[in-house]
């Protein structure tokens, strides 16, 4: 049972969002660590064919010729408006070699540097960063996907592994899509415990290539709902092609799934559903009880919201699965101390304190109908004067229309709306202000009374670009 009722709380003050987009042109690697595979083993794994001289020292593997530093790698990667061959002349005084394709590196002839030639360099990177991954003997890797949450939870794992003692590597950024899974796993230093793995997909068959290179020793869906829904297709689709992370799971460990999850997978399904099986847990204002057999524990909050201490709960049966895992004696006590003083991550539910008192909630890095529903149920608990600021839930195809008019924005005294999607809750919702763009909303609140609310929430999808409200009103 979950019990909710307002209670003190202590906003994490900011000065500026940042923004992490990057586009494929301009996404660098992150720098490897300091033993990184030699150049036979890296032919090795990506099936390729050297030209020139074999180099015997590499440095890092980039992508981004901006930010190339002698010894360096440069791997030349296409996209659908972006061809990274073109860019080797410019980067062949200072790189130890090249990585391109068969039509690519036809133009690198006369440049004066060795070169791997490779059939795809996308699957050159992947089978790189596996060959990499392999090589970590004693670092437990932890993959975690998800409609939602993907984030938070990688943030509470990280905090927590680290009170711990620990030594944590972990996504960083937006990095979890087919470039940054590999950027993630080739940035882990071989001396790290654990490794906190985001895999991010937005189209069918992506999982299976991230899930091949990351071969998690633990893996975690965190949730299930109409997020990539154009790409994806339906809820069990999505679903389907999610726990296709676990196909990979080393050993005989079986996956973690949320709460969410269990409808749309079979019921004999080898999983671990967390909401059954794992930690349990009830909120109290802020405060989030956890529950196992016959322990229990608190861990106070950032705010009063269910979905984060749902969250702590998966996170908690995470660690105790990890824990069995190495076989180390942990609590539930230890796994609440490790977890507290957490705070949220940028632009996701993030406090702002604003004068006189008043508070911003800043979720403007993304949303789709779970995550749009869970920050309106949170900003619900908190004191009026309410204003939301909600832009379009993007890429749910022909579902979108329903899911804008089902939000539940009742406890909302101002209402914002941004965005064409956004237009079918406003027109079921009289009260609220609707805007075409985030500029002419922008515009609009610039002179608006509304924005001396007590409590606002700031939401809505990347494309959205709803963080310019965030620096208004900041």
């Amino acid at each position: 049972m979950t019990f909710v009722k307002y209670s003190k709380y202590s906003p994490q003050i900011i000065r500026k969002p940042v923004s992490n987009q990057h586009s494929l042109a301009t996404i660098p690697m992150v720098g490897q660590p300091p033993t990184m595979l030699n150049a036979h083993a890296i032919q090795q794994a990506c099936g390729g064919q050297w030209h020139g001289e074999v180099p015997l020292t590499l440095g890092r593997i980039c992508s981004d010729s901006r930010s190339m530093q002698a010894g360096d790698m440069f791997l030349a990667l296409r996209g659908p408006h972006f061809d990274g061959h073109a860019f080797a002349a410019h980067v062949a005084d200072r790189a130890a070699a090249l990585i391109g394709d068969h039509a690519g590196v036809a133009a690198w002839q006369g440049l004066d540097v060795p070169w791997l030639e490779v059939a795809d360099t996308m699957q050159a990177l992947a089978d790189i960063a596996r060959a990499q991954r392999d090589s970590l003997a004693h670092c437990c890797v932890i993959a975690i996907t998800g409609s939602y949450g993907k984030t938070t939870v990688r943030a509470m794992l990280a905090h927590g592994f680290r009170r711990l003692g620990l030594r944590v590597a972990a996504t960083e950024a937006n990095n979890n899509n087919l470039i940054g899974v590999p950027q993630t796993l080739l940035a882990i230093p071989e001396t790290s415990d654990i490794a906190l793995v985001e895999c991010g997909i937005s189209e069918q068959g992506e999982m299976a290539r991230l899930a091949a290179a990351v071969s998690p020793d633990l893996g975690v869906l965190t949730g299930v709902c109409l997020a990539h829904g154009e790409g994806l297709g339906t809820a069990r689709d999505i679903a389907a092609e999610k726990i296709r992370l676990f196909e990979a799971i080393r050993s005989d460990e079986r996956g973690i799934i949320g709460a969410s999850v269990a409808p749309y997978i079979p019921s004999d399904s080898t999983v671990i559903n967390a909401e059954r099986d794992g930690v349990q847990w009830s909120l109290d204002g802020s405060l989030c009880r956890l529950q196992w057999q016959d322990e229990t524990a608190t861990v106070e909050l950032p705010l009063p919201a269910e979905h984060w201490a749902q969250n702590m709960a998966l996170v908690a049966t995470v660690m105790q699965r990890w824990a069995a895992k190495v076989q180390r004696s942990l609590s539930l006590a230890e796994i609440a101390t490790a977890l507290s003083g957490w705070s949220a991550v940028s632009q996701r539910m993030q406090s702002i304190a604003l004068p006189e008192g008043r508070l911003l909630l800043d979720d403007a890095y993304n949303a789709n109908p779970a995550s749009m529903q869970a920050a309106l149920d949170t900003f619900m608990k908190l004191p009026r004067e309410r204003l939301a600021i909600l832009g379009d839930m993007a890429e749910l195809g022909a579902s979108s229309e329903a899911a804008h008019r089902a939000l539940d924005v009742h406890g909302a005294d101002h209402l914002v709306l941004i965005g064409t999607a956004m237009q079918a809750l406003a027109a079921i919702t009289p009260r609220a202000h609707w805007f075409k763009d985030t500029d002419s909303a922008a515009r609009w609140l610039s002179t608006s009374p509304l924005t001396q609310a007590h409590t606002i929430l700031v939401k809505g999808s990347r494309c959205m670009h709803v963080e310019q409200i965030v620096t208004l009103l900041t």
